[in-house]
């Protein structure tokens, strides 16, 4: 599967509602009140609740593994701008200015501008090792913070799931016959679903901000960035270390 820049139609998005966020909540396990608990959202001085970065950024992994073909994804890359608030209405495409030819800029965009920047890189095999893009900048060391190790198993019913909640159309996500079709064995994940991980010890996103000490009124999640080597599907056994540096 290919495609210029210029191929990609857009893909619109809303009005998000509430249950945008908390589908997404049940998917991928973030159930920080941020986005849940109206109250909550306004006790720390905003005026409701609004989406958490990773379902805007898993609108747009989506949106990239759909139109560019999700066993070519092999780097991703997001940067947040702005919340996505209930009642947005969103535009996911190509951004207007593109970088180099092995990488695609991308945009989730909405009333007052952009939301979420993106850079996805690809291969023209399934197969081939992705080269390492562009290093963003560092975080300064503030405290290592370390959690157990955990084991996922990835199950059809959570591709499911997640696909559905960040928007995935491709049909390897939903029809094993679809999937073979093209080369896997069983339904493929879409390319955030390891967002899954990271909550899956019982935890949610609030653990590690409040295990470090910090106010959450002063925690901003500014970017994301995952290195793909082959697609996640149905059956896999993921392990994970999660570290804060």
């Amino acid at each position: 599967m290919t495609a210029l820049v210029t191929d990609l139609e857009p893909r619109l998005v809303g009005p998000v509602t509430r249950a945008d966020f908390v589908r997404y909540a049940g998917a991928g396990g973030d159930f920080n009140p941020l986005h849940h608990d109206d109250d909550y959202a306004r006790s720390l001085g905003f005026p409701s609740v609004f989406a958490m970065g990773m379902w805007s950024a898993g609108l747009l992994g989506a949106y990239a593994g759909d139109r560019l073909g999700v066993e070519r994804v092999r780097e991703f890359a997001v940067r947040f701008r702005a919340p996505v608030w209930p009642g947005d209405e969103l535009t996911l495409g190509p951004a207007e200015a593109q970088p180099d030819a092995g990488a695609t800029a991308l945009v989730v965009s909405g009333t007052g501008g952009v939301r979420v920047s993106g850079v996805v890189r690809t291969t023209s095999s399934a197969d081939a090792p992705a080269e390492p893009g562009p290093a963003s900048h560092r975080l300064d060391r503030m405290r290592a913070c370390e959690f157990e190790v955990v084991e996922f198993p990835v199950e059809r019913g959570k591709i499911l799931e997640f696909a559905r909640a960040v928007r995935a159309e491709s049909p390897v996500h939903h029809d094993l016959t679809a999937a073979a079709a093209a080369g896997f064995t069983d339904l493929v994940a879409p390319p955030t679903f390891t967002d899954c991980v990271s909550h899956w010890s019982g935890g949610d996103a609030t653990d590690v901000p409040l295990a470090l000490g910090l106010d959450l009124r002063r925690v901003l999640h500014g970017e994301q960035r995952y290195r793909l080597h082959r697609p996640v599907i149905a059956g896999d056994v993921l392990t994970a270390r999660r570290r804060v540096t």
